[in-house]
């Protein structure tokens, strides 16, 4: 199955799709390569290290930074809430410094490490001259704060608890009607939920934001299932593609 048929021509003109990766591992160059055949944007979220391998090297940093949008991931990957306010400072600012002077352009975005945040960290990204922050609440599909950025779906497969918890969550009822009435199939299939939801965005209207790390993707040995996934989503009528910046800079354009 590839979807459950609420695909068809989009009718409001109003669809966006974005990607972003995590970790800085260096097999984020085949997402890059993967990203780059069907024509795809995106945000790679680089940490200066990482606890359990190397982060990708300043070359390929370079090379990566010339088709996509780097952001900020801290120095040390922590969990921002774990400590105190100084020293999420000191790794946030390190780490934004470090990969801007290796690009030799302006970090504009970050992502919360493990998605851990509370309103002090908020406001200390907000201070440290970000455009926006992106987290890991999925199945989202608006925005309407800048450093709050929920995502739609990572790329790996979902627990069955986990997934029904995270559906009973969903904030659209619309959506989430439509996903837990199919939901026997999504509890098997990452491919049929991920086709599903993006037909359900691209018919409806909304941000279609996929994301997850090249490691885990190898992991689960998902690289296949990525690619046809990418296929499918890219080159569509009436869609934007674009890094997580330029969605946050989009919105921003919009609210004025």
């Amino acid at each position: 199955m590839r979807g459950l048929k609420v695909e068809g021509r989009n009718k409001v003109g109003k669809v966006i799709v974005t990607t972003s990766w995590d970790d800085g591992h260096p097999l984020d160059l085949k997402l890059a390569s993967l990203l780059t055949k069907y024509r795809l944007q995106g945000t790679f979220y680089i940490p200066t290290r990482f606890p359990y391998f190397n982060v990708i090297d300043d070359c390929d940093l370079r090379r990566l930074s010339e088709k996509f949008e780097i952001g900020a991931h801290t120095l040390s990957h922590v969990k921002l809430t774990s400590i105190s306010i100084s020293e999420a400072k000191r790794e946030i600012v390190s780490n934004k410094k470090m990969l801007e002077e290796i690009i030799g352009k302006k970090v504009k975005m970050f992502a919360y490490p493990q998605g851990r945040y509370n309103e002090e960290v908020i406001n200390l990204v907000k201070i440290l001259d970000f455009y926006g922050a992106r987290t890991v609440e999925d199945f989202k599909i608006n925005l309407s704060d800048p450093f709050r950025m929920g995502v739609t779906l990572q790329v790996r497969p979902y627990g069955r608890k986990e997934l029904i918890k995270k559906l009973l969550e969903v904030e659209n009822l619309r959506m989430k009607l439509f996903l837990l009435r199919h939901l026997p199939i999504f509890l098997n299939s990452w491919e049929d939920l991920a086709f599903s939801l993006f037909d359900y965005v691209y018919r409806n209207g909304g941000i279609f934001h996929i994301w997850g790390h090249s490691w885990e993707i190898d992991k689960f040995k998902m690289w296949d299932s990525l690619e046809f996934f990418l296929s499918y989503i890219s080159g569509k009528r009436d869609v934007a593609y674009l890094c997580n910046g330029a969605v946050i800079e989009n919105m921003c354009r919009i609210m004025r």
